[in-house]
């Protein structure tokens, strides 16, 4: 689950929240977009800096 979503059901529930550090829990993440040079530039900027982190 979300560290997001955890955080906000630990507000109404009882539970704990351990994080994961195993190499199994690491997800991978995509961009996925139609068209690169049609987004607009601040889209554009956006895709660019999560890039720059690979």
């Amino acid at each position: 689950m979300p560290e997001s979503a955890a955080l906000r059901h630990r507000k109404t529930t009882q539970i704990a929240i351990v994080g994961l550090n195993d190499p199994w829990a690491e997800r991978k993440l995509k961009i996925c977009v139609r068209s690169l040079k049609d987004l607009p530039p601040f889209a554009r900027e956006l895709v660019d800096r999560l890039m720059a982190g690979v």
